[in-house]
Formats: C-alpha cells, structure tokens, sequence
C-alpha cells in the first residue's frame, strides 16, 4: 500500500522533503527532545479533526495532558473544504507547541469508488446502501428482512417480488484510515515487522463517553488504543463547551462528504454547501450503475432510504449512523 503526504496542508516543516522519521527526529529534537533511529515507545495522537480530537490536540497544547510524540490525520481526500481550512489552523497551533502533524494519504476515496464503478473492478467501499428486487419466494439476508419492501400489483392479489434494502460491508475505514496510520507508526518506529509479544504504540482516540460502544481493543498487537475523553469523563458536550469556554471555534463534524452515515441534519446542512452538495449527488447518481466485479443486480445509494439524494426527504426518518462506524476513527 502506498502511503504519500497529503498536499491538503502545506505547513513549512513539511516542505522540507524529509523522510517521516527524520522529519520526526528533527522536530522533537528543536523540542529538547532526544529520539533514537528506532524509539521504543510512540504516543500518537490520532487525529480525525472533529470536536473531539481537536479538543485533545488543544488541550495537549494548553498542558492539560500530556501531549502526544506525534498526530496522525489520515486524509481520505473527501472532507469537505472547512475540515481542511481548520486542519491548517490547527496544524500551525501544534506546531507552535511543537506537536508535529502528520498528514498521510493513500489516495482519494472519492476517485477510488468513481475509478471502480467505471472499470467494473474492487475498491474498499463506503457501507452504501443497496435497494435489490428479488422474487418472493428467494431466501433474502437477515439485514434484508428487516426492511422488506412490498411491490404493489395492480394485477395480481399477492405480489410477486418485493424491493429489498441492504447495505454493502464497509472497507473504507480500514483501508483509507486505519491502515494509513499504521503504516505511518511503522515508519517512525523504524520497522517493516512489528512484535507480537511486546506494545509499541499509544493510540490515543478521540472518542468521548456518550460513544462507548465505538471503543475497542486495537487489533495489532504492538498497538493498545487509550481514550483520554473517557477516562476524563467529557461527552461531546463538554468537549463543546470547553472549546467555548477557552475561545475556540466548534469544529464541523469530520467525516466523507459521501459517507453513508450521515445523518439528516448532516445532509439538510451539506445542502447550504453548494460545492460539497453538487459533488455529493454526482457520486449518488454515478454508483448507480451496478456492481458487475460483484455480480450484484442492485442499485447502491447514499442514503438509507434508497432514493436519490437530490430527492430524498431529509426528515428526522435517519439518525446518526457513526454508532455502528465500531473502528472510532470516523466523525471524531
């Protein structure tokens, strides 16, 4: 997998065309700080530059907690432009503090899914929602069965297929974050291979405590995640209203312009965003062309209720769907 700098941010310390771990070993040495080629221990900030990892960022900042070696922003390529406008603000903050940001990339998601739909070939997908005909008397999935739309018949007294809504698995969150970032760790720790007996990276997640059943053990081995707004018992909230109280802004909702998570009031706001909206409902209507690499006979949409998004009722019918995003790196 490759793994580029992102020219989202152009901070002056990342122009200098160094390599991740001497960029590393300069910056926490300009700190005071001694690092070896391969330090033994990493504490990451994971940044995802919602209210909630900017909230640690600041207070890291502030002295509140103990600042992090590094943080990490995996960029998928498709914020919309005010999450970019506010990593640069943020970026220039912890620099000054001499937190170094990394800004990692394996490309564009958005390009990927388009790349995919045209060549008919596999891309780590977005959890889109799928709307599939399939004759009555076909087993369908248990996901399917909840959401089993009747056909009307104006024809026959019992109908005889019905409409049914699924949702593709999704492989996005792995491939174009969780795996961005962890290629990033093993580049600062010097290192192809990591141990399995022995923890080399913290993790920190931005996630807070009206969230927990987001927070999980992290699979690697040599990683162990920690949640510093649990264990300081702050919702989403109090994030807010500590931002408020030592005068920042609040932050908009980091997540894909495209994210099938979204929730209504998410997509009634990307409305007032002429661009974002406009690129938004080209992706909807372009998935729409069936997934041959799959052999699937459905058709995909962005939102939950199966229409197209520049139809669709944006009522309070669909609710936060971040809950079931179980990785905490989305929407944070």
């Amino acid at each position: 997998m490759k793994i580029t700098t992102s020219p989202k941010v152009n901070s002056k310390h990342r122009q200098s065309g160094m390599s991740i771990p001497a960029f590393f070993r300069h910056v926490n040495k300009r700190r005071g700080r001694e690092f070896p080629e391969k330090p033994g221990h990493l504490h990451v900030l994971s940044l995802g530059a919602g209210v909630q990892s900017t909230t640690l960022a600041l207070m890291a900042i502030r002295g509140e907690i103990e600042a992090p070696d590094v943080a990490i922003f995996a960029d998928t390529q498709w914020e919309p432009a005010g999450v970019y406008r506010h990593l640069e603000w943020l970026d220039r903050e912890m620099f000054t503090a001499g937190i170094p940001l990394i800004v990692a990339s394996r490309g564009s998601l958005r390009e990927a899914l388009m790349t995919s739909r045209a060549e008919g070939r596999f891309v780590s997908h977005p959890p889109l929602f799928t709307l599939r005909e399939v004759p009555v008397h076909k087993p369908v999935s248990k996901f399917e069965q909840q959401s089993l739309v009747d056909v009307e018949s104006s024809k026959d007294p019992l109908p005889t297929m019905v409409y049914t809504i699924g949702a593709l698995k999704r492989g996005c969150t792995r491939d174009f974050k969780i795996r961005v970032v962890e290629a990033v760790e093993r580049s600062l720790l010097g290192r192809k291979r990591m141990p399995s007996d022995q923890v080399l990276v913290t993790q920190n997640i931005g996630l807070s405590t009206d969230e927990l059943t987001r927070m999980k053990e992290n699979p690697q081995k040599w990683a162990w995640n920690r949640f510093p707004l649990v264990e300081l018992g702050m919702s989403r909230a109090s994030c807010e209203k500590w931002l408020s109280n030592h005068g920042y802004r609040i932050p908009e909702k980091s997540a894909c312009i495209g994210c099938p998570y979204h929730d209504n009031r998410y997509w009634r706001r990307l409305r007032r965003d002429p661009e974002a909206w406009a690129d938004a409902v080209e992706v909807d209507r372009k998935i729409r062309e069936g997934l041959h690499a799959h052999k699937m006979e459905v058709n995909l949409f962005l939102h939950r209720s199966c229409t197209p998004l520049e139809e669709a009722v944006f009522d309070d019918g669909q609710g936060n769907l971040f809950e079931e995003e179980c990785d905490g790196v989305c929407g944070v």
